[in-house]
Order: structure tokens, then C-alpha cells, then sequence
């Protein structure tokens, strides 16, 4: 590991901001209903907390460090956008199905153990 892997990242200056805002916080989902309402809804806190206050503040956000590899990182990255609720829906007959099938397996393990063993000749 290096030296600055794990330690807290600060843009030095608008254009590292901008690179790594780009990079993280523009394909993040928690700055997604931000981005979308054209600046209306609320974003990350993390975005703000980043620009008010220094790396030495305890109010910095602990999200942004290097990683292994000395890059800039958002360790609260998301990029997988939430269930639509046709895909919750269907995630949740899947599961029924699951649980019915498992039911049914069971049924017939119990009740074909119970059965008279056939003679084999």
C-alpha cells in the first residue's frame, strides 16, 4: 500500500474539482435527483462538505480518500440506479416462486420418503 493510499483527498484547485466531479460525483446515484431537477432537488452533502470545509476540519467528509493506486476516490460511490417498481415487483414474485418451489420440494421428499419402497428384482 502506499504512502497516501487511505488519507483524505482534496481537490487543489477548480480544475481537479471539476475532474474528479466529473469523474465520481457525475455518475453517482445520490447526486442523481440533483442533477436531473436542473439544481432544484438536494444533492450529495458530500459535494458541499467537500468545498466548505478542509481535509484537518472534522466536518470533511471521510468519503474522499486515494486509493490503492494514489487516485482520488468517493468510497460512497453508487453507480447502480435504484429498482423501478416493475423490477421490485418482479424481484418479489421471484422470490415468492422461490420460497413456493422450495415448499413443494420439500413436500414431496417428505411424502416420498413415507411411500412403500418397491421390491427390486
Amino acid at each position: 500500500m502506499s504512502d497516501i493510499a487511505g488519507k483524505p483527498y482534496r481537490p487543489s484547485n477548480g480544475d481537479a474539482g471539476e475532474w474528479f466531479m466529473s469523474k465520481w460525483c457525475g455518475k453517482c446515484e445520490k447526486d442523481r435527483a440533483h442533477r436531473e431537477s436542473d439544481g432544484v432537488k438536494d444533492g450529495c452533502p458530500i459535494i458541499v462538505m467537500m468545498m466548505a470545509f478542509g481535509v484537518d476540519d472534522p466536518e470533511y467528509p471521510e468519503e474522499l480518500v486515494y486509493d490503492a493506486n494514489e487516485q482520488p476516490s468517493c468510497t460512497a460511490f453508487d453507480d447502480k440506479p435504484p429498482l423501478s417498481e416493475a423490477d421490485k415487483k418482479y424481484l418479489a414474485w421471484k422470490a415468492q416462486q422461490a420460497s413456493t418451489t422450495q415448499g413443494n420440494i420439500g413436500w414431496t421428499k417428505t411424502r416420498c420418503a413415507s411411500w412403500p419402497k418397491k421390491s427390486r428384482r
